[in-house]
């Protein structure tokens, strides 16, 4: 196994938004709530800034997990997830094992 082919979890990049679509469009179980525009209509909405990472495979996204990065007065730095009630029937996350 080369680096290249090597399961890569990354903080993502505006790069990314077109490949993340893409896989979200292709996935058995994305939603439009995994889509980007949702998630950047919500942190408009919220004034969360996110931190959104992004897992590749072959040069090829093979998970894409929405959990926006929220600052919280009250309660600090968190991981957000979308409601499960959203994302059914995957969850909060769509991805692919790789082996």
């Amino acid at each position: 196994m080369t680096p290249e082919d090597a399961l890569k979890v990354k903080r993502f990049e505006e790069s990314d938004a077109g490949p993340w679509d893409a896989y979200v469009l292709a996935h058995l179980t994305g939603t439009v709530f995994h889509k980007l525009a949702w998630s950047w209509a919500v942190e408009a909405a919220d004034g969360h800034e996110p931190l959104y990472l992004v897992a590749w495979h072959e040069r090829r996204v093979c998970g894409v997990p929405p959990l926006p990065f929220v600052k919280s007065l009250l309660a600090g730095c968190v991981w957000r997830r979308l409601p499960l009630w959203l994302t059914r029937p995957a969850g909060a996350q769509i991805a692919e094992w790789v082996l």
